[in-house]
């Protein structure tokens, strides 16, 4: 080959060399790229005690509002008992002054008459002496003193009308819901004990794996110690807690319905202590989390979604006009419009599954 031919090949060369470089390069320096993970896909079924974990948590949270709002219905009772009490014992008292008021006026006008008749009979004595003296005394004529009769003595006793205090009823709380509730909470810490295992190989965290725990132990704590406010608290803290638990299982209800129920429970409360601004900053949580419990009912069941939608919106309407008298009753109504939507929504899960396994 001569020298001419040669260079005339050399730049093709260079040109193949360069195009035969980058791709052995790749091959060995990049990757395929990964397929995005679709986690829901990885999700494995509910066991069976996480379903039972929340609905012991959702029935004793339910009763823990009853008796709560028992408890407050007693105390009011038992406060205007007391007042009513106070003011028959003021009146009591009242009535005992006046009586023995008018009693020591009486005895007073009786003492003076007394003293009255006294001199006046003083000085017909006097009279009559001054007469005898000038006249002789006939045998058998009776003296003055003889002729005066004695003078009824009145009485003065007045009468006290009777009055018997009715007998208040105190208001009492149920002694059975103790113990009844220490059952739920005993079941609670069986299941959450069954579901921890399974739960933590789920993907569940250490962080809200320990916050369900701390939730259960206050709550456990708090029942025992049969405080109706601390339980109340850390039933609502629990249910708000395993909310995680719909996050790493494939739970037909989205983690944002305990979130929501937890912002209008809380802001409930924070309502009856007048808490305004603190359960008003809450509807915004609301309203987010309700749009995403709306999202997992994919357009079915548009009546129910209608009307719990509508419940919400009343709730939230009830707190910026700081109605305090109807809050509860409100969130009432959304809670019961929420239990409604989630038994849906696991139906709608359960007819899902049931199709896919066809």
């Amino acid at each position: 080959m001569n020298q001419s031919r040669l260079r005339k090949l050399i730049p093709f060369l260079l040109i193949a060399s360069l195009l035969w470089l980058p791709g052995c390069t790749g091959q060995s320096a990049q990757k395929p790229a990964k397929k995005p993970i679709d986690t829901t896909q990885q999700k494995t079924a509910p066991p069976a005690q996480m379903q039972i974990m929340l609905t012991g948590e959702e029935r004793l949270l339910e009763n823990l509002l009853q008796q709560a709002e028992k408890e407050k219905l007693a105390s009011k009772q038992a406060a205007a008992e007391a007042k009513l009490k106070a003011e028959q014992e003021a009146l009591t008292k009242a009535r005992a002054e006046a009586l023995a008021k008018q009693k020591a006026e009486q005895e007073a006008q009786a003492r003076q008459k007394a003293e009255q008749e006294a001199q006046a009979k003083q000085k017909a004595r006097e009279e009559t002496q001054n007469n005898n003296k000038a006249q002789p005394v006939m045998p058998g004529t009776p003296t003055p003193e003889a002729q005066e009769t004695p003078q009824n003595q009145q009485n003065n006793s007045v009468s006290v009308p009777s009055m018997t205090e009715p007998v208040l009823a105190q208001g009492s709380q149920n002694s059975s819901f103790w113990p009844v509730a220490a059952q739920s909470v005993q079941k609670l810490n069986q299941n959450w004990n069954a579901l921890e295992p399974q739960a933590d190989e789920a993907g569940l965290n250490t962080t809200q794996r320990n916050n369900i725990k701390k939730a259960l132990d206050d709550l456990t704590a708090a029942v025992n110690a049969q405080n109706t406010e601390k339980s109340l608290m850390a039933a609502i803290e629990l249910f708000r807690q395993s909310g995680n638990l719909a996050n790493v299982f494939s739970y037909p209800v989205p983690s944002e319905y305990f979130q929501l129920n937890y912002a209008i429970m809380m802001s409930a409360l924070e309502s009856e202590k007048m808490e305004w601004s603190a359960a008003e900053a809450r509807i915004p949580r609301i309203q987010s989390a309700w749009k995403a419990v709306k999202a997992a009912a994919k357009g079915e069941n548009a009546s129910l979604m209608n009307q719990t939608e509508l419940s919400i919106r009343d709730y939230e309407q009830a707190i910026r006009n700081k109605q305090a008298k109807i809050i509860s009753t409100k969130a009432e109504v959304a809670w019961q419009n929420l239990k409604a939507v989630k038994d849906a929504l696991i139906e709608m899960g359960t007819s899902t599954a049931g199709k896919t396994g066809e």
